[in-house]
């Protein structure tokens, strides 16, 4: 990836998607049941097999999703994201061609919103 092109949902790839997902899931639920875990980025080399996608910087695990981030533009995020199942945040993260997995953006030069979460 890169810079000076446009990223979008069609350059997320996966090679076994829906295990992504299990494995992403799993990191969610321990993340739940000890707040404290996960509290730093993950390396590729540290996370799942499935979740090592092309370019991948770093991950990191949240409450109720992870984040894959694939490249990082001055002050935007940009990459894959997993959510929880039970999750009840709204987001406008746009659909990939993986069930389950979405494409995000983030810049801290916005203000929290649907379509720009951290």
């Amino acid at each position: 990836m890169g810079c000076g092109r446009k990223l979008g949902p069609e350059d997320i790839v996966f090679q076994n998607p829906a295990q992504a997902v299990i494995d992403a899931r799993q990191l969610i639920h321990d993340k739940q049941a000890n707040p404290k875990l996960y509290a730093n980025w993950i390396y590729s080399k540290d996370l799942p097999k499935s979740l090592q996608i092309p370019d991948l910087n770093c991950a990191v695990v949240h409450e109720d999703h992870v984040d894959l981030l694939i490249t990082r533009i001055p002050d935007w995020w940009v990459g894959a994201r997993i959510w929880s199942p039970s999750s009840t945040q709204k987001h406008l993260d746009k659909k990939t061609k993986y069930t389950d997995i979405y494409f995000f953006t983030y810049s801290n030069d916005f203000p929290d919103s649907p379509e720009n979460l951290r």
